[in-house]
């Protein structure tokens, strides 16, 4: 077979460059795009195959591959059967954020709509160009989670040919294979909806680890009485910053300028002041009192940019409208709650708060609360997804979710909404819902068990993979076994 491999960040170092070997071993050939200079060098320097395409030197010059797309943006979205290309493009932030302009990245693109739109179908073009000439079976990599992912992703539906990516699970550390950017197709969902479709049948006596995990679950969640959210100086944390202030004398300038990745001296002391400051600032801002608050509905803010919101929950990406709308949106006696990401209380200016903070009908709560005291008085959680959705969803919390994450979905208590102009009727619905306790317990048991039989509990970026070779072997067995079920072809 003829496979195209996504070859990205550390990934290709760890496991990636070891995947192609072993299938080479097998007589298959390799075909890959590179994503990140870095890696696409070292791919270069190992001397990894001929069949390369580099994602960044579509960056670098996005009229590279336009004469291999003949299709005008209206008539490329009709082929790939999506509203439009620019939903998409809104996943690429070092293109449509600014991270010279600001920290955490400015809401201001980077480059004009004319470079968007040649690096849009220069993209299109370098794809249409591989199916051409190297025409693949089946497409791998590490994750689906960037506008390349998803174009890629729905060419290869286009063209039938299969394409797989791997995801969070949610369950402990276990990653799951995914055939979609949208985590709506894969294993694990087939498993899952084979169980609930009555075609697979369970004995939940026998969920022994199954219902251990969720009582652990409860028990860890309500065991936490504050997260903390202060930037600790490590050694490793300080030695970590040396290596990044050393490697930003190192920068040359780009179209992009600096990144979150790679930036000059001056965008580094830049990042390392305020981050402090940010952090700072926060332990100062007046948040609303929890204790205060009873009737209201629960909305987590999530880190961004991000792909789950700027990809797969496009239409809710600004975040302070959303919560808008919402509040709008809630019967009348009912106030919406919002809590910041705490990862994001060091990379958002205090400014972003308080524009949240004066919204009518919105209190904004301190990050370092932890989420089951939230939901032990919250009546429904607002969210597109997070580790939040989860939490409500086993904590028994009616939850509407916003975009279309599909592992989200699967989630018991969990009800899908796509349409902010009458989310006001949905609100009223769900809160007018019996909580089926039994159903929702027996519904996580199974979502459970599916991520338990189809997953494998690993950091996909971890140098665990690097140094276990056992590790490696199971994770390439696991490989060969979605391919030949997605091919029928035995690897």
């Amino acid at each position: 077979m003829n496979i195209l491999i996504i070859q990205q960040r550390n990934w290709a170092i760890k496991f990636g460059t070891f995947l192609s070997d072993k299938l080479k071993d097998k007589g298959h050939n390799i075909g890959c795009i590179s994503v990140k200079k870095s890696t696409h060098n070292y791919l270069l320097n190992i001397g990894y195959t001929k069949n390369i395409w580099s994602h960044d030197e579509v960056i670098d010059d996005p009229k590279k591959y336009i004469s291999k797309c003949n299709f005008s943006l209206d008539e490329m979205s009709d082929y790939l059967n999506i509203n439009s290309v620019w939903e998409l493009i809104q996943s690429q932030r070092n293109l449509v954020k600014d991270y010279n302009k600001k920290y955490y990245y400015s809401f201001k693109q980077s480059v004009t709509d004319q470079y968007i739109e040649y690096y849009i179908k220069s993209c299109f073009g370098m794809i249409n160009e591989i199916f051409e000439t190297f025409k693949p079976d089946i497409v791998i990599s590490p994750v689906l989670n960037s506008f390349l992912h998803a174009m890629l992703n729905l060419y290869c539906e286009k063209n039938n040919t299969p394409i797989f990516g791997t995801t969070d699970s949610k369950v402990d550390d276990i990653n799951i294979f995914t055939n979609s950017y949208l985590d709506n197709k894969g294993p694990f969902i087939e498993y899952l909806n084979q169980i609930r479709e009555g075609n697979i049948k369970i004995n939940y006596d026998d969920l022994r680890e199954e219902k251990k995990f969720v009582k652990n679950k409860i028990l860890e969640l309500k065991s936490i009485n504050k997260i903390d959210i202060s930037q600790k100086i490590t050694f490793n944390y300080l030695l970590n910053q040396i290596k990044m202030l050393i490697r930003s004398f190192k920068f040359k300038k780009n179209i992009l300028g600096s990144t979150q990745d790679l930036s000059n001296p001056i965008i580094f002391f830049r990042d390392f002041f305020l981050k402090h400051y940010y952090s700072y600032k926060s332990k100062s801002f007046l948040y609303d009192n929890l204790d205060e608050l009873n009737n209201f509905a629960f909305m987590p803010l999530l880190l961004q940019p991000e792909e789950n919101i700027d990809l797969v929950s496009t239409r809710f990406n600004n975040q302070i409208e959303t919560a808008r709308l919402i509040a709008m949106s809630l019967p009348a006696d009912m106030q919406l709650v919002i809590k910041d990401h705490p990862y994001m209380i060091e990379k958002r200016p205090t400014s972003y708060l308080e524009k949240i903070k004066h919204l009518p009908n919105v209190k904004i709560i301190n990050s370092s609360i932890p989420n089951w005291k939230i939901f032990e008085k919250a009546k429904i959680v607002i969210a597109t997804s997070g580790t939040s959705v989860f939490e409500a969803s086993i904590l028994d919390v009616p939850i509407i979710q916003l975009g279309n994450l599909g592992t989200i979905r699967m989630l018991p208590n969990v009800y899908h909404h796509n349409d902010i102009k009458n989310i006001k009727e949905k609100i009223k619905n769900v809160l007018k819902n019996q909580i089926d306790r039994e159903g929702n317990y027996k519904k996580m048991l199974e979502y459970v068990h599916a991520a338990f039989v189809k997953g494998q509990k690993y950091n996909l970026w971890d140098d665990q993979i690097l140094k276990n070779i056992s590790l490696k072997e199971s994770l390439f067995n696991n490989y060969c076994k979605e391919i030949e079920r997605l091919t029928k072809y035995k690897v």
